[in-house]
């Protein structure tokens, strides 16, 4: 049950967000980045994947991952798609979306919700699954723009 906030804003300098605002979804691990145009922060409940190879926000270069949820079945999804053995399932989904196999993401079971951000291009992409097991929220107005993993989370900023 990890949770994650996302904030990006175009005249304001973004405040840092309160590690304590959704610590009760992941006591496992916490950490916010900021990229000046915008600050992101995951906090983490390791389940089933014990390691810290999917410490979030994930990133590489400049690509980042806040995700919570679960990817079924990640390991031969790699193999399949990718011809690449991934350690978890946060792995998987930051390469799929790196690549733009979104269909692979609509297509496969499991439940999530995430925002994804190249930083270079400014882009952002943020999507749940199919059914909103995992729940999106969003604030949007002319400057500012929150995405949560709860509605709390939005309120308490917006």
């Amino acid at each position: 049950m990890c949770g994650y906030i996302f904030v990006s804003s175009h005249n304001k300098k973004i405040r840092p967000i309160d590690s304590k605002s959704l610590s009760h979804r992941g006591p496992d691990f916490t950490e916010e980045i900021d990229l000046g145009w915008c600050r992101l922060r995951h906090w983490r409940l390791s389940i089933q994947d014990l390691t810290s190879c999917s410490n979030q926000p994930y990133s590489r270069g400049k690509d980042y991952l806040i995700y919570n949820g679960e990817i079924y079945d990640y390991h031969n999804l790699g193999l399949l798609h990718f011809s690449e053995k991934f350690d978890s399932d946060t792995q998987l989904l930051f390469h799929a979306l790196k690549n733009k196999a979104f269909d692979l993401i609509k297509k496969e079971s499991g439940f999530y919700s995430f925002v994804f951000i190249n930083e270079l291009q400014k882009q952002i992409f943020a999507a749940r699954d199919y059914f909103g097991k995992k729940p999106l929220y969003y604030y949007f107005d002319d400057d500012l723009l929150i995405v949560a993993s709860e509605d709390t989370a939005v309120r308490d900023i917006a």
